[in-house]
């Protein structure tokens, strides 16, 4: 748990006595309060994690192994995230590291997207980090950036759509009228499906690399902390382009058309690995503070486009401010479940960082033993109140029993 005042300081020095716990709206017993200072990282336990075949170790077998540490894994995105963000996720990540002394706390580094590239493994020495920074491979791996494709995917559905309502002879759309139905329409309905679904694999294979990160942290002693810094990912590929057609169409049912799954079941399978593991996520929107430009219709588009402008262009304005708010979704429920923070909106990726690591040095852990004694594999909230006017608390949200 992390105890902060109303400017968002950490507050140490409290007592168990001061916290009260529930379990699904049950009051617990607690057993006992430990604070970092203490020497709390040492409750941290390594849980044991099959090796995967194909990913590279996050730390070397000499270092990091047999000992209690303070362990921060940062993790860049390099599937969702535009290239051109990189340039100040670097320099915030070396300014960071620049200001760090060696010690006992380890850092690492790595690159995911449809693989996991180690940056740089887990090390005591900032200095090393700062170096893997600097070299050329961390280029390489932040070319693997696959947002610009789906930029493409976008740019190619609205040109299908302007040839589309180019040749329809209604001056405005109706909702289940002919411009909702078609052969014509099927294949624009048939090129979003298949892009979602692409969008979708890359994402499932992101997200169970992520899931097997996390159970290599837990495999370490120490307290653990992974840092995601991405311009966020949507749960639901190819719902913006779905979106897309029923704002051209203006039918907002085209938009229950999407066929393609939520990717809830995978989010929540990397959370529970993180609640076994107690490992804590902070994100970061490497995305700064976004705005969608006014007017957001390309002035090259066909002419269909400047005539549909006034009516359409709008609506794609306020489509795409959505879609940006909801990238953070995945961003949000990571951190929050996890008990760490989510930063977003901000041009100040160095703040949310240095956060991060404040946090690593003034948190408490709490104990009890649970009164529900069933094996039924159930997810249990928990609920963490301190007594103590204008102190606010962030704790996981829960766990899963275990099962029979």
């Amino acid at each position: 748990m992390v105890v902060t005042d109303a400017r968002g300081h950490s507050v140490l020095g409290l007592r168990s006595s001061d916290f009260k716990l529930f379990e699904d709206g049950v009051e617990q017993r607690i057993v006992s309060l430990t604070s970092a200072p203490d020497g709390a990282d040492k409750l941290f336990l390594p849980q044991p994690a099959l090796p995967k075949p194909g990913i590279e170790p996050i730390t070397p077998s000499e270092e990091g192994i047999g000992k209690p540490n303070q362990i921060y894994l940062g993790v860049i995105d390099t599937l969702n995230s535009r290239f051109e963000n990189f340039v100040q996720i670097r320099d915030a990540l070396k300014k960071l590291f620049s200001k760090q002394e060696s010690g006992s706390l380890l850092y690492g580094l790595v690159a995911l997207s449809r693989s996991v590239k180690v940056i740089e493994p887990l090390t005591s020495d900032p200095t090393a980090v700062l170096r893997a920074l600097e070299d050329k491979q961390f280029a390489n791996f932040i070319q693997e950036s696959e947002s610009s494709s789906r930029a493409l995917q976008e740019l190619q559905l609205r040109k299908m759509l302007d040839n589309y309502c180019l040749k329809c002879p209604c001056t405005q759309n109706r909702p289940g009228g002919a411009c909702s139905s078609g052969p014509e329409l099927a294949k624009i309905e048939s090129f979003a499906t298949s892009s979602g679904e692409q969008d979708a694999g890359k994402l499932q294979t992101f997200l169970q690399h992520l899931q097997d990160l996390a159970a290599r942290l837990g495999a370490l002693p120490g307290k653990r902390t992974m840092i995601l810094i991405s311009d966020g990912f949507t749960i639901q590929p190819g719902r913006n382009l779905f979106d897309l057609i029923a704002i051209y169409l203006n039918d907002p049912g085209i938009a229950q058309r999407d066929p393609i799954p939520p990717l809830e079941a995978q989010v929540n399978a990397v959370l529970r690995v993180a609640d076994d593991r107690n490992v804590v996520f902070y994100t970061l929107d490497s995305r700064g503070v976004y705005v969608v430009p006014a007017g957001g219709y390309d002035v090259t588009a066909p002419p269909a486009s400047w005539k549909m402008g006034p009516v359409v262009a709008p609506k794609i304005e306020q489509q795409k401010r959505l879609a940006a708010a909801e990238n953070d979704d995945g961003l949000i429920d990571l951190a929050e479940a996890t008990g760490g923070l989510f930063f977003g909106n901000s041009n100040d990726l160095l703040k949310g960082l240095r956060q991060v690591l404040a946090d690593g040095l003034s948190y408490y852990v709490l104990a009890y033993n649970s009164s529900n004694e069933a094996t039924d594999g159930k997810f249990r909230k928990i609920q963490v109140t301190v007594d103590k006017k204008n102190l606010r608390m962030r704790a996981k949200q829960g766990y899963w029993a275990p099962a029979q």
